[in-house]
C-alpha cells in the first residue's frame, strides 16, 4: 500500500514538473521573443511542444534589439553605444542569455535532484 502510495506521488510530482516546466519555457521564449520584435506566438507554440530544444534554437538565431533607447531620457542609441550621448547614462544591455542559461541550469539541476529522490525511494520501498 505504501509503495503504491510512494508510486502514485512520484507520479503527479513528475507530471506537475513537466506542467511547470514546459509553462517557464512557454512564457519565457514569449517575453524575449517579444522584447526583440521576433514573432512571439511562434516561438511561445515552438516552447510548448520542443521544450529545451526551442529555448536552444531561439539562443542560436535570436537576433540583436532594434531601435535601443535610453532608460533614463528615451534618446536612441545607436547598437554600440555604452553611454547616452545626451545624459551619459550606462546604457549596458542585460545579457539575456545568461539568464536563460540560469534558468536552463537550474531546471536540469532540479531534474537531477527528482531523480536521485525517486531512485532513494525506489530503493528503500523495493
Amino acid at each position: 500500500m505504501f509503495a503504491m502510495l510512494v508510486g502514485m506521488a512520484t507520479y503527479f510530482m513528475a507530471v506537475g514538473f513537466i506542467i511547470v516546466e514546459k509553462t517557464v519555457i512557454t512564457a519565457v521564449l514569449f517575453a524575449l521573443a517579444r522584447k526583440r520584435g521576433m514573432n512571439a506566438v511562434r516561438w511561445a507554440i515552438a516552447g510548448f511542444l520542443l521544450d529545451f530544444w526551442a529555448l536552444l534554437f531561439y539562443l542560436w538565431v535570436r537576433h540583436k534589439t532594434k531601435n535601443r533607447k535610453c532608460s533614463n531620457c528615451s534618446e536612441h542609441l545607436d547598437e554600440n553605444a555604452k553611454f547616452c550621448p545626451r545624459c551619459g547614462n550606462s546604457s549596458e544591455k542585460p545579457d539575456d542569455g545568461k539568464l536563460v542559461m540560469r534558468f536552463v541550469l537550474g531546471v536540469v539541476i532540479a531534474i537531477a535532484a527528482f531523480s536521485v529522490i525517486g531512485g532513494i525511494l525506489s530503493a528503500l520501498i523495493g
